[in-house]
């Protein structure tokens, strides 16, 4: 019984110590430097794109939370529809950031939108409208 109790307590130490660090969100209007990535995952370029040899892009924004974490992904536009979705999003759920921390409070905050695109044989240059780009190029076999 004695052990059963020192388990029970050390789990609820364990897991009282592991609890979160507060955080807020970057409030409307509130201005803070751009996301510094410190790890990347690339994204998959689907069997299909290169095998039809599709041009493709998907346009996301990512929600860094305190940690420097990809907490949430939000596609927003995406061409073929659905093609790059889940590629797109389950990279960068593994990308992390520097966080971002103000006034001792680490901060959640939505990335601008970002838009990927693929060409397959051939990289056109490309007019960015104001919004990052990333491009990948990629050969069929």
């Amino acid at each position: 019984m004695r052990r059963a109790l020192s388990a029970v307590v050390a789990i609820a130490m364990f897991t009282t110590a592991c609890q979160s660090i507060p955080t807020r969100d970057l409030a409307v209007g509130e201005t803070a430097p751009a996301p510094i990535a410190i790890s990347r995952v690339p994204l998959h370029v689907p069997d299909k794109v290169l095998a039809d040899e599709i041009d493709a892009s998907v346009t996301l924004r990512y929600l860094i939370d305190g940690n420097g974490s990809v907490a949430e992904v939000e596609i927003l536009e995406s061409y073929p529809p659905g093609l790059l979705d889940e590629s797109a999003s389950d990279a960068f759920r593994k990308w992390k950031f520097e966080p971002l921390v103000i006034e001792g409070v680490p901060v959640r905050r939505w990335s601008d939108p970002l838009t990927i695109l693929i060409f397959v044989n051939h990289c056109p240059d490309v007019d960015s409208e104001g919004r990052e780009i990333m491009k990948m190029c990629a050969q069929a076999m």
